[in-house]
């Protein structure tokens, strides 16, 4: 009995985790850019992001003293913030058209592109997953790719994949 209350309990905080990062949006970096440990530009910088690189969002702005807006986002395992001079938050719009990731040999899904993120499931050899148009490089330089994977907006490594065409 206690197994099947745990198992259950498992369950739905799995749900409601699954449920926020249904709600995922991210950050465009359209110039390379300081991530800030805090939302001002004299604040001790944590790494560059560079131009055209998508960041998780964490749905939490600021406005510094100049009336510059700041996001707060996770890059590369750190969590920092980004300036709007440079950056914009994007709205999660559902697949793009004509692209696909290809499997190439069984790849754990997670829920964000991270090796040590919740594992959704395993995509297997031969499957195809719509590409959901944002990718980013972990901190080992590895590429992963958003798709669309049993209806949850989740990451795969390019590890053992390849994106269309």
């Amino acid at each position: 009995m206690k197994k099947r209350v745990v198992s259950v309990l498992v369950f739905i905080l799995l749900l409601t985790f699954l449920s926020a990062e249904a709600l995922a949006a991210t950050v465009y970096i359209s110039g390379n850019c300081h991530l800030r440990s805090a939302p001002s530009k004299d604040s001790t910088s944590l790494g560059v992001v560079n131009s055209d690189d998508f960041l998780e969002y964490m749905y939490e702005n600021s406005e510094d003293y100049r009336g510059v807006m700041w996001f707060k986002v996770r890059y590369g395992g750190k969590i920092g913030w980004v300036s709007s001079v440079y950056a914009n938050v994007e709205e999660d719009d559902g697949p793009i058209e004509d692209k696909w990731v290809q499997v190439y040999s069984d790849s754990n899904v997670r829920v964000s592109p991270n090796i040590n993120a919740a594992k959704l499931g395993v995509a297997g050899r031969g499957m195809s997953l719509d590409y959901l148009g944002h990718s980013i490089i972990d901190e080992r330089g590895v590429m992963w790719y958003m798709v669309k994977f049993n209806e949850y907006d989740a990451w795969i490594s390019s590890k053992y994949t390849v994106l269309f065409p």
